[in-house]
């Protein structure tokens, strides 16, 4: 019981300088502090290294007419769809330009 009554004449300020000075900086129960996600482990490498890099860069530095599979293959939609007549506008004749060219006149 003694214990208790010496507690209760420190005065709260002094308190929480000894309980801050012993157990270091708590954060308070009710105050997002960003812990949580700080104490995470950084997995930025691993998610870098899960992707194997493009050798797209590096075979066009080398071969200047390379294409891979995937470019090959819009580039002969985007003829088909030009020939259609679907494809887009060149630049500068699109919707967009137009309304613009009629509002500066």
């Amino acid at each position: 019981m003694a214990s208790r009554n010496v507690v209760s004449r420190i005065p709260p300020a002094a308190m929480a300088a000894v309980r801050k000075e012993v157990f270091g900086q708590m954060p308070q129960r009710n105050v997002r502090t960003g812990y949580k996600f700080l104490k995470k482990s950084h997995t930025g490498v691993f998610d870098e290294r899960w992707y194997p890099e493009s050798i797209e860069k590096s075979a066009r530095e080398v071969l200047p007419g390379y294409t891979s599979e995937l470019e090959q293959r819009r580039l002969e939609k985007l003829e088909y769809l030009r020939r259609r007549g679907k494809g887009p506008p060149k630049k500068g004749l699109g919707k967009r330009a137009q309304k613009a060219a009629g509002k500066k006149r």
